[in-house]
């Protein structure tokens, strides 16, 4: 701040940075906690944080992004409240970008829900990497902005299958064992009306 020597500035950075390397590896403690835990917790509803909405909209079609600093003032305080209230409740953070992952799961959030399957976000793969939570990956052709643009497939079981395969085996080489990878179709995401009822029938 104003009137700060250099020596001060940098005994402030570096006590920032032990608080930050503190709260990383609670975060990663509890992820190990997590696992030991989880027969326990076994039939314990998960309750979503999403902060990336515009009024329930942001993942419809057409919908505009909410801005990261956004996205965090909704989803933190949340997501410390209830883990202050609940700590056994298993917590599921709904975002793609890594910087709101993160901050999720250095407050308590236990599982990443990343609509766009680690690939909007060049940096989710290495929060995956670095704190191992179980994930969801899900199909999606195109963006919120462009999904529902007359979506085709030639065999959309097909198509759907060698996508979540590929992004299954990404997760997997970030370290994660394999009941942590949950895939999700993305029914609704980048569909067209008879491609849905195909994928809840045959899936």
């Amino acid at each position: 701040g104003p009137g700060e020597t250099k020596l001060e500035v940098d005994r402030r950075r570096i006590r920032e940075r032990i608080a930050r390397l503190e709260r990383e590896l609670k975060a990663i403690s509890r992820q190990r906690e997590l696992r030991r835990k989880r027969r326990k917790r076994h039939g314990l509803p998960v309750v979503a944080i999403i902060g990336y909405t515009n009024a329930g909209k942001t993942t419809l079609p057409f919908a505009k992004p909410v801005p990261e600093e956004e996205e965090l003032r909704r989803v933190i305080p949340v997501i410390e409240a209830i883990r202050r209230e609940f700590p056994e409740i298993p917590i599921s953070v709904d975002t793609y970008k890594a910087r709101v992952a993160e901050e999720a799961l250095l407050v308590g959030a236990d599982i990443v829900n990343d609509v766009s399957a680690l690939r909007f976000d060049p940096g989710m793969p290495e929060v995956i990497r670095k704190y191992r939570p179980p994930v969801v990956l899900m199909h999606m052709k195109g963006t919120p902005q462009t999904m529902q643009m007359d979506p085709k497939y030639e065999d959309v079981l097909g198509e759907i299958k060698t996508f979540l395969k590929e992004r299954a085996q990404l997760a997997l080489s970030l370290g994660l064992a394999p009941e942590k990878v949950i895939l999700d179709p993305g029914i609704g995401f980048g569909k067209r009306f008879e491609d849905n009822l195909r994928l809840i029938r045959e899936i």
